[in-house]
């Protein structure tokens, strides 16, 4: 897991510099007038999410994890709640592969590590690594938008 400025993203060891430029550029881009879908960037090795929410409570928070994919998320407007959380004890609740890149687990609140992502951040989460997204902060607004860039861990 990495969480930093968006600026800093192509720093970091292993990203290819023209995936950084793809997902910077993308994020510059996008605004509170963008449309909520999927977006192609490189065929099946990078695509975005634009995503619109309600913050959730903490207590409603289900623990992702991904096999082929890193997620990359990048808040648009606001701030938001994400918890690290390893999952090597978590109980499993529903396993969508090979139909989708998705587990799901149960959150443990005791081993979850609390994230603040605002804009002009980002979280970078590895494939395995447990992460509950989408999470109600004290400076959340009523409705959310993020960026979740998905990129093949493949390219590494």
């Amino acid at each position: 897991m990495i969480i930093d400025k968006l600026t800093n993203l192509k720093k970091y060891a292993g990203l290819n510099p023209g995936i950084a430029e793809i997902i910077t550029g993308f994020a510059a881009q996008v605004n509170a007038a963008t449309q909520i879908k999927k977006y192609i960037l490189d065929e099946d090795r990078v695509f975005a999410l634009v995503q619109e929410y309600a913050p959730r409570e903490f207590d409603a928070a289900k623990v992702e994890i991904h096999r082929r994919y890193i997620d990359i998320h990048v808040p648009v407007c606001g701030e938001e709640l994400i918890c690290y959380c390893p999952i090597d004890n978590l109980e499993l609740i529903e396993d969508f592969t090979p139909k989708s890149d998705d587990l799901l687990y149960k959150l443990d609140p005791q081993s979850a590590i609390k994230l603040v992502v605002s804009q002009g951040s980002f979280v970078w989460f590895n494939p395995e690594e447990g992460h509950a997204p989408c999470l109600k902060s004290y400076a959340s607004p009523a409705m959310s938008r993020k960026i979740v860039f998905k990129v093949d861990a493949a390219l590494f």
